[in-house]
C-alpha cells in the first residue's frame, strides 16, 4: 500500500489498482482510469490531504478506447458530483474520527467544560459573580481527561469540532495541551490542576483589548491598549486570589505566561529559570493554539508552519526544555 500526497498527484495519472480516499474504504478512482482536473479538484475541495493505493502508477500509453470517456467514466464522474453536493466530507478520514470523538463518554467530559468556561467567560464580562464549583469541575473534567486518553484530548483539540467563541475555545484547549505535557513531564496531579485552572482563566480580561490592536502585534498597539495587555495578568491573578481563593501558584503561573525567556516579556520581565515551568508550558502551548486557530485578530497557520515558527523563537520566547518536550 502506498500513500500519494496530494501535490504528486497530476492530471492524466493511472494507476494499476483502484485508488482510495484518505479514510482507506471509499475509492475515489477506478484502476487504469485516468485523474481528471475534476478528481483534484474534488480533492482539493474537501481538503483532502491524501489519497491510498495498492498499485503501481502506470506510465504507458492510453488504449484507443480509452481515449474517450466511456459511459462508465461519465457515471463514475456523476456519482463522485452527487456525493460533493450532498455530503463531501463524508470521505475524509475526520469523519471516522468525528464519530469515534462524539460518541465517546470522554467527548461528553469536553463538551461539558466548553459550555462551563463559556458561562464563566459571560458572567466576568458581565461583572457577575464567578461560579468557582463550576471552574473547578471544568479544571476536573480537563485532568480526567487527559489522564484517560492523552490522544483523544488531542484529537478534540486538533479536530475543532466545537463551535464555541474563540477565547473560551483557547484557553480550555491550551489547557488541555498545558495538562497533556505537564502529565508527559511527570508535574504532580496537584501542579497539573493548578496549571489547567490558571489556563481555563488566563484570558478573562481579554474582552476589554479591543480585537484589532492584536492584528498589528505589540509595537502597532495604541498606548492605551498595550497597557491594558501588560497589566491583565496582573488583574486576572488578583481575581483568582481575592475573589476565588485559589492559591498562590494559580497566581503565579497567571501572572508568568506571558513572560519570555530572553526577559522581553510581560508584566515583570522575568528571564529563563525565574519563570514558573507551569507558566512556560502554558506560554508554548498558548503561542502554538493561537498560530494554529482562526481568530478575530488573524488567520491560521497549518501545524508545520507553526511549529516551525516556535523553533525560530525558541532562544527569545520559550527556552529549550519548554519546547523541546512540547514537540516531542
Amino acid at each position: 500500500m502506498q500513500k500519494i500526497k496530494r501535490e504528486a498527484l497530476k492530471e492524466g495519472m493511472r494507476f494499476s489498482a483502484p485508488v482510495f480516499f484518505d479514510d482507506g474504504v471509499n475509492m475515489f478512482l477506478a484502476e487504469k482510469k485516468p485523474l481528471t482536473k475534476f478528481h483534484l479538484n474534488i480533492l482539493d475541495r474537501w481538503n483532502v490531504l491524501f489519497v491510498i493505493t495498492y498499485g503501481k502508477e502506470l506510465t504507458g500509453p492510453l488504449s484507443d478506447a480509452s481515449d474517450e470517456a466511456s459511459a462508465e467514466d461519465l457515471e463514475e464522474l456523476e456519482e463522485l458530483e452527487e456525493v460533493e453536493e450532498a455530503a463531501a466530507p463524508s470521505f475524509s478520514i475526520l469523519t471516522s474520527v468525528r464519530k469515534h470523538l462524539t460518541a465517546s463518554r470522554l467527548w461528553q467530559y469536553y463538551t461539558t467544560v466548553m459550555k462551563n468556561i463559556e458561562n464563566i467567560y459571560e458572567s466576568y464580562r458581565d461583572e457577575d459573580a464567578i461560579d468557582k464549583e463550576l471552574l473547578d469541575q471544568s479544571a476536573a473534567l480537563v485532568y480526567q481527561l487527559v489522564k484517560e486518553d492523552k490522544n483523544f484530548a488531542l484529537n478534540c483539540v486538533f479536530c475543532k469540532l466545537e463551535t464555541a467563541a474563540y477565547y473560551p475555545a483557547s484557553t480550555i484547549n491550551t489547557a488541555v495541551l498545558g495538562a497533556v505535557l505537564a502529565m508527559d513531564l511527570s508535574f504532580p496531579e496537584r501542579t497539573v490542576i493548578h496549571l489547567i485552572t490558571a489556563g481555563l482563566v488566563r484570558d478573562l480580561e481579554v474582552f476589554k483589548i479591543p480585537a484589532a490592536s492584536f492584528s498589528s502585534g505589540a509595537e502597532g498597539m495604541k498606548a492605551a491598549d498595550l497597557e491594558l495587555l501588560k497589566v491583565h495578568p496582573l488583574r486576572i491573578a488578583k481575581f483568582v486570589s481575592d475573589v476565588l481563593g485559589y492559591p498562590r501558584e494559580v497566581a503565579v503561573i497567571i501572572m508568568q505566561y506571558h513572560e519570555h525567556w530572553d526577559g522581553t516579556g510581560y508584566p515583570e520581565g522575568r528571564k529563563g529559570e525565574n519563570i514558573d515551568p507551569s507558566a512556560r508550558i502554558l506560554n508554548v502551548c498558548e503561542a502554538f493554539y493561537t498560530m494554529i486557530s482562526e481568530k478575530p485578530h488573524g488567520k491560521e497557520m497549518i501545524c508545520y508552519d507553526a511549529v516551525k515558527a516556535l523553533l525560530d523563537a525558541k532562544e527569545k520566547l520559550f527556552g529549550p526544555n519548554a519546547l523541546k518536550a512540547f514537540i516531542h
